[in-house]
């Protein structure tokens, strides 16, 4: 079976007027906890698990949504 090359185009971020970006492509989403360095600077960030996401979703910008990161 021949896989489907992926584009570039083929995902997107949009930014909408006064409301949520809208993510187009099945673009993964990680969650992440800023760590300190061996100095005990805040300076790097460890990936601590992976979100759920859809082929498209909504992201909110506001801060107020109930099921954050997500809109919906």
């Amino acid at each position: 079976m021949e896989q489907k090359k992926i584009k570039k185009k083929d995902f997107r971020i949009k930014v909408t007027k006064n409301g949520p970006y809208l993510v187009l492509g099945n673009i993964a989403l990680a969650k992440e906890k800023i760590v300190p360095d061996p100095e005990g600077y805040l300076l790097a960030w460890k990936k601590i698990g992976d979100l759920a996401h859809e082929k498209e979703y909504l992201l909110c910008r506001c801060g107020q949504t109930k099921n954050a990161p997500f809109l919906r």
